[in-house]
């Protein structure tokens, strides 16, 4: 299914007539349509961490560089993000507050063991990785959209475009939004959208894993302090 199949499909439920074309074509409804589209589409994306739209992300170090830029196509990181690094069994630590990454390189703090922060549109990590150390880490694209030669890309602009989730989901979506701006009735047709939107989610995140083998750190727990100590 394309966006256009889906846009004509929901055009028989809320009264208009089926467009031959939407992107590209000048007609206020058509213009609409496709706006109404991808802003639909975004929001779906946004409203969970879909495998589909799941990257990783591999730097290498140089002894020298602290600083990368994020991936050309990086949205957001995963909410449990963790950076992996080759030269350890455990994660380095994530740093959430810029002004407690400030502090340690104001104050000269000697990082002990690798930490993490984004700011700046960069991956930030200290200390350097070594030659050849690598760091690994989930995020989730914004490129929410395939095209006709198999791209992805993070809009719809051609008819011929396809959703990289479930396009019922989209179709609906843009029923009760379009329901809603034009003031008709859309309660319904929102609880619809709502409800699918729910159980795909649910399917999405599978099974939880079962994991055998040596014993691991328990779920959130990281390197209690990471940062060298030094003597008074």
């Amino acid at each position: 299914m394309t966006v256009l199949s889906a846009i004509q499909q929901a055009c028989t439920v809320i009264g208009l007539e089926k467009p031959d074309s939407v992107f590209g074509s000048t007609e206020r409804e058509h213009v609409e349509l496709a706006d109404l589209a991808n802003e639909i589409g975004e929001r779906i994306a946004k409203a969970a961490e879909w495998r589909v739209l799941a990257a990783v992300e591999t730097i290498t170090g140089d002894a020298v560089t602290t600083a990368w830029p994020l991936p050309a196509d990086y949205d957001r990181m995963t909410k449990d993000s963790k950076v992996w690094l080759s030269t350890y069994q455990t994660p380095a630590t994530r740093i959430s507050s810029l002004d407690d990454w400030l502090e340690r390189e104001v104050r000269e703090i000697d990082f002990l063991y690798n930490a993490w922060i984004i700011f700046g549109g960069n991956m930030n990590i200290k200390p350097e990785l070594a030659v050849g150390a690598t760091a690994k880490f989930y995020y989730q694209q914004n490129t929410f959209v395939r095209a006709s030669d198999n791209t992805r890309k993070a809009a719809f602009d051609n008819d011929g475009d396809s959703f990289m989730l479930d396009e019922r989901m989209l179709r609906l979506g843009i029923i009760w939004q379009w329901k809603e701006t034009k003031g008709l009735p859309y309660a319904e047709d929102m609880t619809n959208f709502e409800m699918l939107q729910s159980k795909r989610i649910a399917e999405d995140a599978g099974a939880k894993e079962i994991k055998m083998g040596r014993v691991r750190l328990p779920r959130g727990v990281e390197n209690a302090y990471p940062f060298s100590i030094s003597e008074s």
